[in-house]
């Protein structure tokens, strides 16, 4: 808070459409060993790209439809899995690998996705609108870490866009992202 209110009247992030809050995700959240961090990765990245990032909820959130400079992250082995039924296809260990590693290959190349890789330490989301609201920042941090949580704790078979429902309403805790579920 002594941060936000110093800034405020300095800062005008959230003004200029250039720039927004950014949150840094430390890989070691995303599993202990390298292969773990690389499979919540793949799940992370096909959750959000084809899943959450263009639901009304994710555009409340992060206070914007499109990143500053972004590109589709989108796969087309992705949208396959996404029309032939993904919960069945992602059943096959085969079709999650390639699932995975599409997702990371795409996403790999270029910071200017919602969620960028380049960083070697951590992953970052990138879509938030700049704020000083120190809730509002709170809800957006809060918000990436119930993402990589859903990840990291689902089967690919088990990411679908109703149990990622579910997962938020259970894991939020920030009262303004409780008021974005009950809306």
């Amino acid at each position: 808070k002594p941060l936000t209110d110093y800034l405020t009247g300095k800062a005008t992030s959230w003004d200029n459409g250039r720039c927004g809050l950014h949150v840094h995700v430390g890989r070691e959240a995303l599993g202990k060993s390298a292969e773990e961090q690389s499979e919540t990765l793949g799940k992370l990245l096909y959750l959000y790209h084809h899943i959450v990032k263009d639901t009304e909820f994710n555009t409340k959130v992060f206070g914007r439809s499109r990143s500053y400079n972004e590109h589709d992250g989108k796969t087309e082995v992705g949208n396959a899995v996404g029309l032939l039924g993904g919960e069945t296809l992602l059943k096959n260990k085969e079709i999650c690998k390639r699932v995975g590693d599409a997702m990371k290959e795409r996403s790999s190349d270029n910071r200017y996705f919602d969620i960028n890789l380049q960083n070697v330490n951590t992953i970052e989301f990138r879509k938030g609108k700049g704020s000083l609201k120190p809730e509002r920042i709170a809800m957006i941090v809060e918000y990436c870490l119930i993402l990589v949580g859903f990840a990291k704790r689902s089967p690919w078979s088990g990411i679908s866009a109703m149990r990622w429902r579910d997962y938020v309403r259970e894991h939020a805790k920030n009262v303004l992202l409780k008021e974005y579920i009950a809306t």
